[in-house]
Order: structure tokens, then C-alpha cells, then sequence
């Protein structure tokens, strides 16, 4: 039995075929015939299935608006199987291996979940990520141990607020674990390392240019940030017996960024990964975010980093080998420094 929403004085073929259909439906109601009953009860139960998603739903997004308000500042690297500095899903594509086996790492310096402090703790979503294909994607949410009971769940509460808004389809969690996560960062901010014992080890180093900031910046969609910066994946290796799973893609892409997220940002609908359709280039509404955070002005001036450090680069490889050619006749050789620091000269120690 379907029921019509065509406006009033409207009727088409296939509504005037349902009124048909509906008045037969009556007609042999009234005879009491056993099909009809059988049939009834089919529709009954398709209304009654109907109703109990809906209700499903209504729940989910319920809880959804119920999260309460927080914002939360730290780093986050993401690793996974795409090429090095070369992963469509950042640009709203879809994996270049079909399915993206990837590791969403979060720390976070400064934190509050409503009245709760989460300063200092540690999270990371391992899985398959991102996916053209719904029943495929799964994912563990490991969260840090030290973490109490109410911490633990509020970090539980944004992670799955994130994933419901931002990712589409969301991914499905299969375990939530408290596990010892431990998180290094180097003094000048280039090296990252993440471990958990026995299950995964991250290692990524981020280039920076000669004023110190990152070499390779851009829009992306991410749970934490519009921004990323590529970086080198020097580790990334993965294994939990209870979750079946193991990988090594070390060398492929990774990304990380420093981040400050809230829910009103969510609220707003400011994240690009809100607008993602998969189809390989931004959304009118992702371009329209793009332009107004002046994203893509980032993207240019990261961009000409990158050619004057590489012009800048070669010039002074190029001077090295002129002056050694020049100097070493005299017993001269020239110091060799980094590419943005001035060549001085000492003569060789005898």
C-alpha cells in the first residue's frame, strides 16, 4: 500500500493507479479472503520496520544535538594507504586503492567536553576510513588509559559527533579500547612519533621552509581541520590479533595539523568534510568555505615556499661546486651549511 504526497488537485497515473489499488484492497478486506489477510500483515510489518528506523534515527540524531558544547586545541597526524603526499580523500575523492586502511591520531594539548578537562590525552581511530562502499568500513577507537571514566566518554562523544556529521557514510566503531598511547613530539616540531605497544607505530617528519613554517599546505577534509600539512610517512605499521587486522604502509601518504575545533564550528556547517560528495573536486558549498577561510591563499603561499626553498636549494649546491672546484687548489675547501645559511671558508687542517 503506498501512500501519496502529490498536492491537492494533482493526480497522476501511478496516484490514481495506487487509489485503485487501495479500493481493491477494501473491497476484498470486506470478503475476508486469507491472501489479503497475508498481504495485510506484509504491509503491517513493512510500516511497523519503517517506523522503528525512523525511530532509530530520531534517537541517533537526538543524541546528536544533545552533545554538549566543547574545543579542543593539539596536533593530529593521519596516515594511511594512498600515495605519499598524493591521497584524493583529502580533496573529496574517493581512495586510490579502493578502500583507505588509515590511522586518525589525535593529541590533545587543550580540551574541554562541557565542564570536563581533557588536557593532555591522547586518541586514535584505526580502520578502514574511507570507502565507496558502506559495509566495508570499520574502525577501533583507542582511547587513552589514563582517561577516567568520564573523560573517556566524552572523547567517545565528540569522536563519534565528528564522525557522524563529517563522515558520510559514518564509519562504524567495532571495539572502544583503553590502551597506553604514547605521543612524541621534537623540540623544533618536524619529528612525530605515536605508539601503542604491540599494535601500532607512527613516525612522520613535517618540512618546514626557511621562516619556519610548513612546506606543504592545503584544504582538506579532515575531522579536525580544513587544513593539513603533507608530511614524510616514514612508519606506519598496524596489528591487533583481537581486531583481525595488519598492515605496513610505511612510505604512503600522511598529513598532520595543529587544530583548534569546536562544536559550534560543526554547528555552523564550517567543515569542509560536512560537504564531501566523493566526486573528486570540491562542492560549490566546500569552495564557498574555501574562499571565505582564505584556505587556498594558504595553499599559494605554501606553494612558493616550496620553489624558492628548491631555487634556493639548487643555487647553493650549484655555488659549492664552483667554489670546491675554485678553492681546493689552495688548500681551501668551503663549509657546507644549510641551503639558507651564507658558505664561509677555513683553511684545511693539516
Amino acid at each position: 500500500m503506498w501512500v501519496s504526497l502529490a498536492p491537492t488537485g494533482y493526480c497522476s497515473v501511478g496516484f490514481r493507479l495506487r487509489m485503485y489499488r487501495l479500493k481493491n484492497l477494501k473491497k476484498a478486506l470486506a470478503k475476508g479472503s486469507r491472501p489479503v489477510r497475508i498481504h495485510l500483515a506484509r504491509v503491517l510489518t513493512v510500516f511497523a520496520s519503517l517506523a522503528l528506523i525512523a525511530n532509530v534515527r530520531g534517537d541517533s540524531a537526538d543524541k546528536v544535538t544533545k552533545v554538549e558544547e566543547f574545543h579542543l586545541e593539539g596536533v593530529a597526524i593521519w596516515e594511511c594507504q594512498c600515495p605519499a603526499y598524493g591521497c584524493p580523500c583529502q580533496k573529496n575523492g574517493l581512495p586510490s586503492e579502493a578502500m583507505c586502511h588509515a590511522s586518525d591520531f589525535s593529541h590533545i594539548e587543550r580540551g574541554h567536553y562541557g565542564n570536563i578537562k581533557l588536557d593532555g590525552l591522547n586518541l586514535v581511530l584505526v580502520g578502514n576510513l574511507v570507502d565507496a562502499m558502506a559495509d566495508r568500513l570499520f574502525a577501533t577507537l583507542y582511547l587513552d588509559e589514563r582517561a577516567t571514566h568520564e573523560q573517556s566518554d566524552a572523547l567517545f562523544q565528540i569522536v563519534q559527533y565528528m564522525n557522524t556529521l563529517a563522515n558520510q557514510p559514518p564509519v562504524p566503531f567495532r571495539r572502544v579500547k583503553g590502551v597506553p598511547i604514547a605521543f612524541y613530539e621534537s623540540g623544533d616540531r618536524t619529528e612525530y612519533r605515536v605508539d601503542i605497544a604491540n599494535t601500532l607505530h607512527e613516525k612522520a617528519l613535517l618540512r618546514r621552509g626557511k621562516s619556519g613554517n610548513p612546506l606543504f599546505t592545503m584544504p582538506a577534509m579532515d575531522l579536525w581541520s580544513n587544513t593539513v600539512h603533507n608530511v614524510d610517512n616514514v612508519e606506519f605499521k598496524y596489528g591487533d590479533a583481537e581486531a583481525g587486522e595488519s598492515w605496513d604502509y610505511s612510505g604512503h601518504y600522511a598529513n598532520l595539523k595543529y587544530f583548534s575545533v569546536s562544536k559550534q564550528m560543526y554547528v555552523q556547517e564550517k567543515m569542509l568534510g560536512q560537504h564531501g560528495d566523493n566526486s573528486g573536486k570540491w562542492t560549490p558549498k566546500q569552495l564557498e568555505i574555501i574562499r571565505q577561510q582564505g584556505l587556498e591563499k594558504k595553499k599559494k603561499r605554501s606553494l612558493l615556499r616550496v620553489i624558492n626553498q628548491s631555487v634556493h636549494s639548487a643555487g647553493h649546491q650549484l655555488f659549492n661546486k664552483v667554489s670546491a672546484g675554485l678553492l681546493q687548489p689552495w688548500g681551501l675547501v668551503p663549509i657546507r651549511r644549510l641551503p639558507w645559511q651564507r658558505s664561509r671558508f677555513c683553511r684545511e687542517q693539516s
